[in-house]
């Protein structure tokens, strides 16, 4: 009895701490948390929207999707902040979801959720049943991502501005991966729908077991199979191939599912010892294999698949980085992703498999879920839409509510709450979060976010509670008029009015097309019929209509009270939409007259009573569509109105100023503008602060209001520079300078006579014995002082050379000549070159026998004694044989996202990349980004995908683009390279080896005898592998001859050897047989000649004597 007392004793106490630890989990809502998920996949779908749907600013979007193919695909998610609806990582959505979901069903039935669960998952199986059109070919992908992300606008807007191509794989161009994830989603739904729709379930099962004989069968990557853009390479297919297998045997019960699950098991891992290549991930769309490490643990209880599970789980809880602030951080795309995926596997382990790391487990879990919902140094919600302080500007089309085409402007922030989504979160370990709708890192939502998140908050839910908002969701109200005129007054004088109307469609709730519009201009001539004129009297047109508008009226609208309007109309063709300034609007001008003498005032017209010569909203202006008002209001029965005071304070204006009336029900928009030097400090309406905001639109006025607009003055840091001179010379400015904050200062120091300068210090570093010092971008106080010696100046020394790169052996002829001494005192020159040689003499020359990066130093001496030095670099490639293609190039390496199935090393001493199935770079010269850059391998060595930007350091945003490899796991390839275009296919040179890896799209390998890689020609003239092209005389002394190909040429450029731009022509200045003169402008040296058309680049080189 003594012994089992004991025993209970250690059993109980780890129960308590575990209560104690995580009592703090039970502050959020978890009800609500899960409710908000499954709203966020609501505002994800796309086609013909559900009567269920609950998201009120969401309408009908991309319901024609595979029309243009023949096949309806309709329905579905959309990604992310896009509408490209990619099949992978939509299938392991709802796999992920629907896990969770089984694991604890308790959560929703609690939450009253299992229902609207349900509902979701079927609006995607169905979608999915839609794919799969025959028993080889399936719909893996519709929309990519040139054609989708070239469109900022709301889903519903997409098929109007973009063509929505559907991918498939097929037999002949399989996607195991794809395919695969898909029958595990089909069949994880159909174990839910089997009590309450037995017959749905038995088609899942049936779509799921074709669809995985068929991506058994035919085996590949989806990628690689379909012609579109893909965000989603997957790097191995076998994992899908053993998870989908377990799915099916966990819905089937069929044995032969779990067995063929486990005979791919090793594959999926790829080593003979047992121990995962990479346990170092998370379960996310690209790899299922730490699920698969879970569900074998619970399906078997084999020992081999809990080591497994267990070192991934232990990654995460011990050696994962942990931000301050408690996040396990991994990786800056879509962190809290990883997090709270990790977080799931690390639950349904722990509660289904009997592990003394339990509580370990539980406990990372639950930190993870809770600093995603506030628990952070930040004390903020990465959710949006619950909690303190959640991201309100997500990277989101339809969210973001924009009228303006990008993500970069208006409004902010975004329109609507994507209430429920989960945002990528911190960029690093610093719990620090970008809540801006521009960056796509850390602001990204998608559906794969959600997922394994969704299940976690549903553990918390089952045990610490929480309940689902009573109200939930509230329609929302829209925030800004979405269909109106911005109208103002382009000219007034006594006898005229040309008035602007610019019909606009801002519309967000939903967004919605404004097709074939007219607006209506209503006008009261009572002052002209009181002094006897009438209508007659009135000259009124159309003086601009965008767009073929056309024009009618005046129309009587009462005759005895001497009302009228005028009307424009557009075709029945032409479309206003919130998709950027070329559409959402069409603008009107119409022009008024009256002859001389004839009483005219716009002050008593209903649409004209508060125009100004800046545009605003017109509330009095209606817009019809197909005659049925749309936008605006017509005028009525005389009814109440109010009155809205509008005042701005110093350092800004308010538009419109003063007292305007606003009739009962309507709205009115005022414009606030600080002046230059002023920024908007805070706008107050009816006494109640809105904050500093730009403008402000009374809505439904029911009572008389004010508005008042204040402004701070800018004020500008500024910082002191403290400027000395020691004896012999001054500086100047001298003492204490003020700059203001990123300005620039320059001083000149100036030796007094029979003084030279000794030196000049910069916060006590010494810049040298400069004449002028400039402090560029000033933000912090600094100091500098001169000192000065009597005597000698040193002199000053200026190495130039040619060329400064090329192969080994490499001749440099360098030059002194331009070194120069203040006394003109006679100079000597030593060079020493960097490879241990060394030289004297004005000009010299040297040999460079190896590859490698030399700095050549030129020292100057004068007779005094005084010392100048010079340096020059020299870059010395290996000779690379004939296939050098012109590296280093003169000019930064150009845009590129291109994927190549051959990859040849030519050359000698290079890497065998035989394994290499797949090279993919994705470089974005605009935006400095080298966003994939990655190899996948058919055997797994070093890993199936493997992203090599991990492993490399790069330049390529400059001339002489290059980058060096370390630690990559490819036998031979670590190492500094050149990098490339040719003729779109992608060229990495070795700058110390002999040898060339050539990343091409085609089977044949390159002739580099022919055209890749010509050297300078040593006899008169370079000839080109592009037929008929060529360049003459070469060496030229004065002036070079291009004899032109029988292609179209659209410029020839000229650059340095340092890359520097030299000379540009363009077509029309290019003649047949073009001379180009380049004495005496060009000095001595080597240039390179860029020859471009349309869609080739020839890139030639020439020496100037």
């Amino acid at each position: 009895m003594k012994n089992t007392n004991c025993w209970m004793v250690f059993t109980i106490l780890p129960l308590l701490m575990l209560v104690i630890n995580f009592s703090s989990a039970q502050e959020y809502n978890y009800g609500e948390v899960l409710q908000k998920s499954l709203f966020f996949y609501e505002a994800q779908q796309s086609g013909k929207l559900p009567a269920w749907n609950r998201v009120s600013w969401r309408g009908d979007a991309n319901v024609n999707d595979g029309q243009i193919e023949g096949i309806d695909v309709s329905g579905g998610w959309h990604d992310a902040g896009d509408h490209i609806k990619f099949g992978l990582p939509m299938a392991f959505s709802v796999t992920a979801l629907n896990w969770g979901f089984l694991e604890y069903q308790q959560a929703y039935v609690q939450s009253n959720q299992d229902e609207i669960f349900k509902n979701n998952i079927r609006w995607v199986t169905d979608y999915f049943i839609k794919c799969h059109i025959g028993p080889t070919e399936f719909v893996a992908q519709v929309s990519d991502k040139s054609t989708d992300h070239s469109l900022w606008a709301a889903a519903e807007l997409t098929e109007l501005y973009t063509a929505r191509k559907s991918y498939s794989v097929t037999a002949a161009n399989p996607g195991t991966d794809v395919v695969c994830e898909t029958a595990a989603a089909l069949a994880s739904a159909s174990i839910i729908f089997k009590d309450s729709d037995p017959a749905y379930s038995a088609e899942l099962i049936d779509h799921a077991v074709s669809l995985y004989n068929f991506g058994d069968q035919y085996r590949g990557f989806y990628t690689g199979a379909v012609p579109a853009d893909c965000c989603y390479p997957s790097g191995n297919y076998f994992d899908e191939l053993v998870w989908g297998a377990l799915w099916l045997y966990k819905a089937t019960g069929d044995i032969q599912y779990l067995q063929k699950a486990e005979a791919e098991y090793d594959n999926m891992i790829n080593n003979p010892a047992g121990r995962p290549v990479d346990y170092l991930w998370s379960l996310v769309w690209e790899d299922k294999s730490y699920g698969s490490f879970v569900l074998l643990s619970m399906l078997t209880d084999n020992q081999k698949y809990k080591d497994d599970a267990e070192r991934h789980l232990n990654f995460w809880t011990d050696e994962i980085t942990y931000s301050p602030g408690g996040q396990a951080w991994l990786f800056q795309w879509g962190s809290l992703r990883h997090s709270a995926n990790a977080a799931l596997t690390a639950f349904i382990y722990a509660d289904n498999v009997a592990t003394p790391n339990k509580a370990k487990y539980i406990n990372f879990g639950e930190r993870q879920i809770n600093y995603i919902l506030g628990d952070n140094p930040d004390n903020r919600s990465y959710v949006i839409g619950f909690g303190n302080n959640p991201p309100k500007n997500p990277h989101h089309r339809s969210a973001h509510g924009s009228w303006e085409g990008t993500d970069r402007g208006l409004p902010i922030p975004a329109a609507h709450t994507l209430y429920g989504a989960l945002v990528g979160g911190p960029g690093a370990a610093d719990d620090q979060h970008t809540d801006v709708t521009t960056d796509f890192q850390e602001n990204e939502v998608a559906v794969d976010y959600n997922a394994c998140f969704q299940g976690a908050i549903a553990r918390m839910q089952q045990v610490y509670g929480g309940t689902p908002l009573a109200n939930f969701p509230v329609d929302e109200v829209p925030g800004r008029d979405e269909i109106f005129s911005s109208t103002k007054l382009n000219s007034l004088n006594a006898t005229s009015a040309t008035i602007s109307m610019d019909v606009s469609n801002y519309s967000a709730w939903p967004a919605r097309t404004l097709t074939g519009p007219s607006v209506r201009y209503y006008m009261d001539i009572s002052e002209s019929v009181a002094a006897g004129y009438s209508i007659n009297d009135y000259d009124i047109s159309l003086s601009f209509g965008e767009g073929g508008a056309t024009f009618a009226g005046p129309i009587v609208v009462d005759a005895a009270a001497n009302t009228y309007y005028v009307e424009v109309t557009w075709a029945s063709d032409v479309i206003i939409a919130p998709a950027g300034y070329n559409n959402n609007a069409k603008e009107a001008q119409i022009q008024i007259r009256v002859n001389t003498g004839v009483p005219f005032d716009l002050g008593n017209d209903w649409s004209g009573s508060d125009l100004t010569s800046t545009a605003q909203v017109i509330a009095n202006i209606p817009i019809y569509e197909g005659g049925v008002l749309v936008g605006g209001q017509e005028p009525g029965p005389a009814g109440p109105s109010y009155t809205i005071t509008a005042s701005a304070q110093t350092g800004g204006t308010i538009s419109p100023n003063g007292v305007v009336t606003v009739a009962e029900g309507g709205s009115r928009t005022f414009i606030i503008t600080a002046n230059n030097g002023f920024e908007i400090d805070n706008v107050t309406v009816n006494g109640d602060t809105v904050g500093a905001v730009a403008s402000y639109t009374f809505t439904n006025v029911q009572s008389n209001g004010t508005i008042v607009a204040s402004f701070a003055e800018v004020i500008v840091p500024t910082y002191t520079i403290t400027a000395t001179a020691g004896i012999g010379g001054s500086i100047s400015p001298v003492g204490s300078v003020i700059v203001s904050e990123g300005n620039d200062q320059v001083f000149t120091i100036s030796p007094d006579p029979g003084f030279v300068i000794d030196d000049v210090l910069v916060n006590d570093i010494s810049v040298g014995n400069v004449a002028t010092y400039t402090f560029a971008n000033v933000i912090s106080d600094q100091t500098i002082s001169a000192s000065f010696i009597a005597g000698n100046q040193r002199p000053v020394a200026r190495a130039s050379a040619t060329p400064v790169s090329g192969a080994a052996p490499l001749t440099v002829d360098f030059d002194g000549s331009g070194s120069t001494d203040p006394e003109g005192d006679v100079l000597t020159y030593s060079w020493d070159f960097g490879d241990g040689a060394v030289a004297s003499g004005v000009t010299v020359t040297h040999i460079y026998a190896l590859a490698g990066s030399y700095t050549v130093i030129l020292t100057v001496t004068d007779v005094s004694g005084g010392v100048g030095s010079d340096t020059i670099a020299i870059s010395v490639t290996g000779d690379g044989g004939p296939c050098a293609f012109d590296t280093p190039r003169p000019t930064p390496l150009p845009t590129g996202h291109t994927s190549f199935d051959h990859i040849f090393v030519i050359g000698t001493g290079g890497p065998d990349l035989s394994n290499v199935s797949n090279f993919t770079i994705n470089w974005d010269l605009e935006n400095n980004g080298l966003w994939q850059f990655s190899m996948n391998t058919n055997n797994g060595i070093p890993s199936w995908w493997n992203d090599l930007r991990a492993n490399m350091t790069y330049q390529f945003s400059s001339p002489q683009p290059d980058l060096s490899f370390v630690n990559t796991g490819f036998q031979g390839m670590d190492g500094d390279y050149y990098v490339t275009w040719d003729n779109g296919n992608f060229v990495m040179v070795s700058k110390t080896v002999d040898f060339t890896i050539y990343c091409s799209t085609s089977a044949t390998p390159p002739d580099c005898s022919v055209s890749n890689a010509r050297k300078l020609a040593d006899g008169s003239s370079v000839v080109s592998g592009i037929q008929g092209l060529s360049v003459y005389p070469n060496p030229f002394n004065e002036s070079i001859q291009i004899a032109l190909p029988d292609r179209h040429v659209e410029s020839i450029t000229v650059f340095d050897a340092m890359g520097k731009e030299m000379l540009r022509l363009n077509h029309e200045e290019i003649s047949d047989r073009q001379v180009i003169e380049l004495s005496p402008k060009f000095k001595k040296g080597l240039y390179m000649l860029h020859i471009e058309g349309a869609d080739w680049l020839e890139v030639l080189k020439v020496l100037k004597n």
